[in-house]
């Protein structure tokens, strides 16, 4: 009887032989993705990339040498009346700066202005003639001015800058020399025991607010 089956084309499963070999074919056929390897996954992008977490700021620092050591009261021992004189000092330093910033703001000024009346002259001078009279490249009598008078970089050396640091350098030399003294004024109210810990944590500031500032230029935060 099987013999019978396989001769009128049949198969084992009872299907005629043209629909059995059909549905193998469509069975091997949804075999073939599932064997395919899987796609390699995306490339890493700068986009995908894990962006770093931005700097923590740094927390500011105390105003003046005073304010750090008020700062460690508790540490110091400070008395309410110590404290007390100390923030008058403070108070007292922090208008000498203003005072040290608008005198150095008008010298800053006064230079720019300066400057700029001397580019003006240049450009209104006519052809082949010094603002000053003179004929430029030398002349009869030797009137041209040689290597001095209006030569060099408009307001280079200007009134209230320093020739040999960058702008803003003489000016932080003034307020450090100012937190110096009103520092120093404080100390006499400190007991021998309070003096040393004191000028330590005075100094630790300095030296922060110099590491400070050496960061700000080096950002070009000018």
């Amino acid at each position: 009887m099987i013999i019978g089956q396989k001769a009128e084309g049949g198969s084992k499963t009872g299907l005629p032989g043209g629909q059995f070999m059909a549905l193998s074919l469509l069975a091997l056929a949804a075999l073939v993705p599932a064997c395919a390897d899987a796609p390699p996954p995306p490339a890493e992008t700068p986009a995908t990339q894990a962006t770093p977490a931005a700097a923590k700021p740094l927390p500011p620092l105390p105003r003046s040498s005073i304010a750090a050591v008020v700062q460690h009261r508790g540490e110091l021992g400070l008395t309410d009346e110590q404290i007390e004189a100390m923030e008058k000092r403070d108070r007292e330093r922090e208008e000498e700066d203003r005072a040290l910033r608008a005198e150095d703001d008008k010298k800053r000024k006064a230079a720019q202005e300066a400057s700029q009346s001397a580019a003006n002259a240049q450009n209104a001078a006519p052809p082949g003639r010094a603002p000053g009279g003179g004929m430029r490249g030398g002349g009869m009598g030797g009137g041209a001015m040689r290597g001095g008078g209006m030569g060099g970089p408009p307001g280079r050396h200007g009134p209230g800058t320093d020739p040999g640091k960058p702008a803003g350098d003489a000016l932080d030399d003034r307020l450090d020399a100012d937190d110096t003294k009103a520092y120093l004024d404080i100390e006499d109210l400190l007991t021998p025991a309070q003096r040393e810990p004191a000028r330590e944590i005075a100094s630790d500031y300095r030296a922060q607010l110099y590491d400070r500032r050496q960061q700000h230029r080096g950002d070009g935060s000018h």
